[in-house]
């Protein structure tokens, strides 16, 4: 219902919509279903400002399902707030899904920064430069 709403009488995103997690959820999976991307792009943008620690592992596991822009905006939302995310109820979901977990290893490779450790005399180190992720 909420979609054809949407569909056929504006192109705007109610409040009651807005404050229902499942509903916005939904319309962003019917979004991409039916190659909607303004729609896709509207939920996009009304999930990224509400993210929360109560709601951020359902959407993280959603944008990755999904291949969405998404994606980035929850890892970056756990990253800041990682104590209080894993304490979060459905953080155990995140763990268990293979995928999600995948997007995420991915992602904190593309981010990392390769840094060299501490000089030291070529004695000390060895034949070969030592590096660390950080």
């Amino acid at each position: 219902m909420h979609f054809r709403k949407y569909i056929c009488y504006k192109d705007d995103i109610d409040s009651d919509i807005k404050n229902n997690e499942l509903l916005i959820m939904e319309l962003f999976g019917l979004g991409d279903l039916y190659s909607l991307p303004r729609l896709k792009a509207q939920i996009e943008a009304e999930m990224k400002e509400t993210l929360s620690v109560k709601n951020v592992a359902g959407r993280l596991m959603m944008s990755v399902r999904h291949n969405s822009p998404l994606t980035e905006a929850c890892t970056d939302f756990v990253r800041a707030n990682l104590k209080e995310v894993i304490k979060a109820k459905d953080w155990a979901d995140v763990t268990k899904d293979a995928s999600v977990m995948a997007s995420l290893i991915a992602l904190e490779k593309v981010t990392m920064t390769m840094v060299p450790t501490q000089i030291q005399a070529p004695s000390e180190r060895g034949t070969s430069d030592q590096f660390y992720f950080g």
